[in-house]
C-alpha cells in the first residue's frame, strides 16, 4: 500500500478522534464527509484527474494532472494540522 494512502487515512482518523474528544459525536460526524472526500481524492487521484464533462455550469474539457489533484487534497488535509502547529487552534 502506498505511503500517502496510509498517511492520509491515519491523519483523518486523528482528526475524527480529536473532534469526537473536543466536541462529541455530532462534530465528528459533520467532519467525516469532507474528510472522506479528501481521502478519496488522495487515494484515487488518477481516476479523479481524468474526469471531464459538465460540473454544474462549468464544462471540464481537459483532464487534470493526477499529482495536482493529490497535492491539492493533501494541502486541504493539512490545513487543520498547520493551524494547530501555529497555535491558531487550541487543543482540548
Amino acid at each position: 500500500m502506498d505511503a500517502h494512502r496510509v498517511a492520509s487515512s491515519l491523519l483523518s482518523v486523528v482528526y475524527l478522534g480529536a473532534a469526537y474528544a473536543a466536541a462529541g459525536p455530532s462534530a465528528a460526524l459533520l467532519l467525516a464527509l469532507p474528510l472522506a472526500l479528501l481521502v478519496a481524492l488522495v487515494w484515487h487521484a488518477d481516476s479523479a484527474a481524468t474526469f471531464t464533462g459538465q460540473l454544474g455550469f462549468t464544462p471540464l474539457r481537459r483532464s487534470s494532472p493526477a499529482g495536482a489533484v493529490r497535492g491539492l487534497a493533501w494541502a486541504l488535509l493539512l490545513v487543520p494540522f498547520v493551524a494547530w502547529l501555529a497555535g491558531v487552534v487550541a487543543t482540548p
